[in-house]
């Protein structure tokens, strides 16, 4: 971990710590040399060139900041290797990819940056059917890696007389010199402030004729309020016809929304649905609501500029947030915060493996990890005669051990030490 670290250069607040009533029911081995990288991906269905077939396209996405680079002359090295295994219903391998893929960049601050992407895409043309989609990723110089597992349901666009793809959401749109249309898929579904319009991509398909068809694009918060409808006809191909969709960010404010697109008359019609974020500027792409991202300072800031941010409103909120971070902003001459970075990076690693009854940040594990960092080692006595299943995790490095107690038998590790421990091993 590259900031394993940074966290004791900031000093954090020792009092007024809330206590953590909840613990997570995750039980996995965290390594600090081989946690798993953060990536994201995003996959898109879509009718193939051969009749009866469907297109499956998956685009994949990591931070240069999750990437170990190594010096190679005048240039930064990093590899990762993307593995998919497509498995049918009996779990047997339809189809499989892997390919280890290289990452050069000029600047050792390019290696740093969590902002910019490492890509990769991956398409198959498969009989529609249900699916197990197998990813994983490696950093293959630092021996970090993980996977995901997707149930997929292939639908077969070729039989209906009128249908639509998924939409795929991209950062930039464009056609080569050879008239051949290009795309960047943005993968998380999430804008930041750099981004000025929505590009979405998605194709009809339709065995009736048409001359045109209405479309109608609505952004609808969750509490199904409109904020954003666009009404146009289009002009339809013979069987596919691709359609770019642009619509000014500047229209819809930062926060989470539901996007729908809705093609059709009153006598046929589709439609798709996307979650969709746009966020507040700086703030990271894993943190989307800024009320939340505030309370999840309760680790780091001080409990009256926690209460001060939570107290103003509008744009004075978010200025407070950037104000502190700012203060804290271990490298200030530099683009970006990387105590921001990592701090959230590790509520995320939190949420992904200490969720259960609470969320994995407010977990014991979780406020160790985010605390601390990844442990040293970990030691598991889940079966032990006269005890409870508990397991220790160890920092050579703060000369602490931190045992977490499964008192119930279902997954629900508590910690044994004092909270206070927690801060005074940093």
């Amino acid at each position: 971990m590259k900031m394993h670290h940074l966290f004791k250069s900031i000093a954090f607040c020792l009092g007024c710590m809330l206590l953590i009533s909840l613990s997570a029911r995750a039980d996995i081995r965290i390594d600090a040399r081989k946690e798993m990288p953060i990536y994201y991906y995003d996959i898109m269905t879509k009718a193939a060139e051969d009749t009866g077939m469907t297109e499956l396209k998956l685009f994949v996405k990591i931070a240069h900041d999750e990437l170990q680079f190594i010096k190679d002359e005048e240039f930064f090295k990093a590899r990762f290797e993307l593995t998919v295994t497509v498995l049918n219903e009996s779990e047997e391998t339809v189809e499989s990819y892997i390919k280890a893929h290289d990452v050069t960049v000029a600047t050792f601050e390019e290696t740093n940056a969590p902002y910019s992407y490492a890509f990769a895409e991956v398409s198959f043309a498969l009989e529609p059917a249900p699916y197990t989609l197998v990813v994983g990723l490696a950093d293959l110089d630092s021996d970090r890696g993980g996977q995901h597992k997707v149930e997929l349901d292939l639908i077969d666009y070729w039989k209906f007389d009128f249908s639509m793809s998924d939409l795929l959401l991209a950062d930039t749109t464009y056609t080569r010199a050879d008239g051949v249309f290009q795309l960047e898929p943005n993968v998380l579904w999430n804008l930041g402030s750099e981004s000025k319009t929505l590009n979405l991509y998605f194709e009809i398909y339709s065995t009736i004729p048409f001359e045109s068809m209405p479309i109608n694009v609505l952004i609808r918060t969750p509490e199904d309020k409109v904020v954003y409808e666009l009404k146009q006809e289009i002009s339809l191909s013979k069987f596919r016809t691709p359609v770019v969709q642009k619509i000014p960010k500047a229209e819809v404010l930062a926060g989470k929304y539901k996007l729908e697109i809705q093609v059709g008359n009153e006598k046929i019609t589709t439609r798709r649905i996307k979650d969709l974020t746009i966020r507040w500027m700086n703030l990271p792409i894993i943190t989307t609501d800024l009320n939340k991202a505030i309370d999840q300072l309760r680790y780091i800031a001080n409990p009256d500029d926690i209460k001060a941010m939570k107290k103003a409103e509008g744009d004075e909120k978010k200025e407070k947030f950037d104000a502190y971070w700012k203060s804290v902003d271990p490298t200030p001459g530099t683009e970006a915060n990387e105590l921001m970075v990592e701090y959230f990076r590790r509520i995320e690693y939190a949420n992904q493996h200490f969720s259960g009854y609470t969320e994995g940040w407010l977990s014991d594990r979780g406020l160790v990890f985010i605390v601390l960092g990844a442990p040293d080692d970990v030691e598991r006595h889940p079966f032990e005669q006269a005890s409870k299943p508990y397991i220790v995790w160890s920092y050579y490095l703060q000369g602490r051990d931190f045992v977490f107690i499964d008192r119930t038998g279902f997954g629900d590790y508590r910690l044994q030490n004092p909270l206070w421990e927690v801060y005074s091993a940093q």
